[in-house]
């Protein structure tokens, strides 16, 4: 079952419902992916990295579904060369001010240019 009959067997489930496909049919039986990747596969990795290291717990935690060492390694590179680590993988002082902020870590690192730039961080 891919993720658009997983949504339409959920529509009425409590109470009367519907459930409205905003494509068309031809589109659902030929162009779409039989089955999509899961979100942990295909997100960007940053700021969970960036989190994990913040509460020192990044060496021990067990995925339930484990993400492509490639997207780890990319991440820890990411965060290394936005400055939010040293060359032994523990979190500068900017990687901890980078942890206090919800969006990706490019645009974390971003605004906190443009407040060091304003306000002499």
């Amino acid at each position: 079952m891919d993720r658009a009959d997983m949504k339409a067997s959920l529509a009425g489930r409590t109470t009367l419902g519907k459930c409205y496909r905003l494509y068309t049919e031809r589109s659902y039986n030929q162009d779409r992916q039989a089955r999509t990747d899961r979100e942990i596969l295909r997100s960007n990795l940053g700021n969970i990295v960036l989190i994990l290291k913040k509460m020192q717990v990044y060496d021990r935690v067990d995925f339930m579904n484990l993400p492509a060492q490639e997207a780890l390694s990319r991440a820890l590179e990411l965060l290394s060369d936005l400055g939010a680590m040293d060359g032994k993988g523990n979190l500068t002082r900017l990687g901890n001010i980078m942890t206090e902020f919800p969006p990706d870590p490019r645009k974390e690192r971003l605004l906190l240019g443009i407040f060091r730039c304003i306000f002499s961080l």
